[in-house]
C-alpha cells in the first residue's frame, strides 16, 4: 500500500512539473477573477450565489466550529451552498491504528496532489498545512496568493488582525495559507531551579534550545535525578517543536542538518535525562502541562497541591504529580489559559516563555487555516466565506450554543483580535468553559494589556512551523529512542532526507 501511494505521490510531483506553464496561465486567469470581484464586492446578505466545495481529510462533526461556521455563512447567503469533501468520518478516525491514520493521510495528500497538478482542483482546502507541499506547490503557481484578496478588500481593516502572523505562513512574499486562528510553542521552567541558578525568572522574554539546555545542564551539577522534559514524554520535543525551522532554508532549498550546531543539538538532547521509574509506560508524557509541574514542585517542597487542577482523569494525573521524578520544563501550546499565565504567573512553575529557534525566530502554526487552488472555479465566492470565517465575533457568538452545540470557535488565538478580547473578556467575566485541566481562578483580565502582550510577542522574524513537516520520525526513533546511531549519522540521515523533500 505505501509503495503504491508513494508511486501516485512522485506521478503526481510529475504531473505539476509537466504542467506548470498551462498553470501559469490558470494563475493568471484566477488573478483576473480576483481583480474583477474585488471591483465588485458584494456587500454580506445581498445576493451572493453558487456552489462551493471545502476539502478536508476528516469530515467536520458537530464538535466543529467549520460545521456551524457553514451553517451560518449558508443562513447568511441562501443562494450559496457549500459542500465538504472528506475522506474519513471523525468516528472513523478515531479508531483508527496508527499506521491506518498515516495510509489515510498518505492517500489523501497524493489525491490533492493529481487533482491541483492536473487543474482539476474546484475546492478550498482546509486544514491541510503538514499533509501537501505547500511550498513546492506555491512556487510552481498553484495556489492563490491570497494577498490579492486581503490587500484590496474594503470590507477588511488591518489593523484589527494580528497581521505580523501572516508574515510566518508567506512563501517567497505570497499567502499561500491564511489561518483563523494560530498558536505557538511555549516553556513552563522549573521556579526553584531557576532561583538556584540565580536566573531571575522575571526578566526572561523568550527562551531557546541552547538557552534551556545550559540552564539544564548546570542543575544537573547538584540534581543527578532532574529530567529535561517533566514526565519524560521524549528526547524529540525541542527538535520538532521548533528547532528543525533553524536548520531548513525554504527559499533556497537547502539545510544544514549536518552542521557542527545540529549535530551538538543532538548530542546535548540526547545526553538529558528522561527516565520516570514510578510511572507506567502509558503515562509518560502525561504530566506535559504547566498546571501539573506547578503541582509536583508543590507537592515536593510542601507535600501538597491543589486537586481542582484536575479537569479529567483525576487519578492518572494524581499518580503523574505524585509520583514523576523532577523535571526542569514543560512544553505546551499558546492556548489562552497559557497567555494569561504569562501575566498571572503560577507559583512554582515559571513563564511560561515564548519558545523561539535557537537564531532567534518565533514558530507559529495555524489550527485551522484555508489555502486555495488556481484552478478554483469560483475564487471571489471562496474569499467570501473565508472573510466571513475571519470576522469579527462577539461575545454571545464565540460558541454556537444557539444551534445546540458546546463547540466553540476556536481554543487558540484567533487572528482577528476583536474576538481575540471577546474571549478574555469572556473568560473574565464567566471563567473557562473548556477542560483546561491546571488553570482556573484567574484575577481580572486586562484584555487591551493583553493584546498590547500579543504584539509585543508577534513583534519579532516569525517561521511557520508547518511548513517544515519533512519527515524524520524513523531517523529519531532510532538515535533517540533505540540507540542504533550516532549523532553524526542520524544527523546525516536527516540531512539525506530532507535534500529529497526540498528537491520534490
Amino acid at each position: 500500500m505505501k509503495r503504491s501511494l508513494s508511486f501516485v505521490l512522485v506521478l503526481s510531483l510529475l504531473l505539476l512539473s509537466a504542467c506548470h506553464a498551462e498553470q501559469e496561465q490558470i494563475y493568471s486567469r484566477a488573478m483576473e477573477k480576483m481583480s474583477s470581484a474585488n471591483s465588485q464586492a458584494t456587500p454580506e446578505g445581498s445576493g451572493l450565489h453558487g456552489e462551493l466545495t471545502i476539502k478536508t481529510l476528516i469530515t467536520f462533526d458537530e464538535n466543529s466550529a467549520m460545521y456551524f461556521l457553514i451553517k451560518e455563512f449558508m443562513k447568511l447567503h441562501p443562494n450559496v451552498t457549500i459542500d465538504v469533501d472528506s475522506s474519513v468520518s471523525s468516528l472513523e478516525w478515531a479508531n483508527m491504528s496508527r499506521a491506518e491514520t498515516q495510509i489515510a493521510k498518505d492517500s489523501f495528500s497524493s489525491g490533492i496532489s493529481m487533482e491541483i497538478g492536473s487543474g482539476e482542483a474546484d475546492y478550498i482546502m482546509y486544514d491541510v498545512r503538514d499533509r501537501i507541499n505547500i511550498p513546492q506547490l506555491t512556487r510552481n503557481g498553484l495556489l492563490i496568493d491570497l494577498y490579492q484578496f486581503w490587500n484590496n478588500d474594503p470590507e477588511l481593516n488591518h489593523g484589527n488582525y494580528f497581521t505580523n502572523v501572516l508574515e510566518g505562513f508567506e512563501v517567497d512574499g505570497k499567502l499561500a495559507t491564511l489561518p483563523i486562528a494560530f498558536s505557538f510553542y511555549d516553556l513552563y521552567l522549573n521556579r526553584e531551579i531557576l532561583d538556584e541558578l540565580k536566573v531571575d525568572s522575571e526578566s526572561i522574554e523568550t527562551v531557546d534550545a541552547n538557552k534551556v539546555l545550559d540552564w539544564y545542564e548546570q542543575a544537573r551539577e547538584s540534581h543527578a535525578d532532574l529530567n529535561l522534559n517533566f514526565s519524560s514524554p521524549g528526547k524529540d520535543g525541542l527538535y520538532y517543536y521548533l528547532e528543525r525551522c533553524r536548520y531548513i532554508d525554504l527559499e533556497n532549498q537547502d539545510s544544514a542538518f549536518d552542521s557542527p550546531e545540529f549535530i551538538e543539538f543532538l548530542t546535548r538532547t540526547n545526553n538529558a535525562l528522561n527516565e520516570e521509574p514510578g510511572l507506567d509506560q502509558q503515562l509518560l508524557g502525561m504530566g506535559n502541562n504547566g498546571g501539573l509541574l506547578d503541582a509536583n514542585i508543590s507537592y515536593r517542597k510542601t507535600g501538597k497541591y491543589p486537586e481542582n487542577i484536575f479537569a479529567w482523569q483525576a487519578e492518572t494525573f494524581k499518580t503523574v504529580v505524585e509520583n514523576a521524578r523532577p523535571g526542569f520544563f514543560v512544553l505546551e501550546d499558546s492556548f489562552l489559559p497559557n497567555l494569561i499565565t504569562m501575566q498571572q504567573p503560577k507559583e512554582y512553575a515559571a513563564g511560561p516563555y515564548p519558545l523561539t529557534t535557537s537564531d532567534g525566530k518565533l514558530g507559529v502554526r495555524s489550527v485551522e487555516e484555508f489555502c486555495v487552488p488556481v484552478s478554483m472555479k469560483n475564487p471571489s465566492l471562496a474569499w467570501e466565506f473565508i472573510r466571513y470565517c475571519i470576522s469579527a465575533r462577539d461575545m454571545e457568538h464565540l460558541n454556537f450554543a444557539e444551534m445546540g452545540s458546546s463547540a466553540t470557535y476556536t481554543n487558540r488565538i484567533p487572528l482577528c483580535k476583536t474576538t481575540f478580547q471577546n474571549m478574555l473578556a469572556d473568560i473574565d467575566q464567566n471563567g473557562l468553559h473548556d477542560l483546561s485541566m491546571g488553570y482556573s481562578d484567574f484575577d481580572t483580565i486586562d484584555s487591551a494589556a493583553m493584546t498590547e502582550m500579543m504584539d509585543q510577542i508577534l513583534n519579532r522574524p516569525i517561521v511557520n512551523i508547518d511548513l517544515y513537516s519533512v519527515d524524520v520520525d524513523e531517523f529519531l526513533q532510532e538515535f533517540y529512542v533505540n540507540g542504533l546511531t550516532t549523532p553524526e549519522q542520524c544527523a546525516e540521515k536527516l540531512q539525506g532526507r530532507a535534500y529529497i523533500w526540498l528537491n520534490e
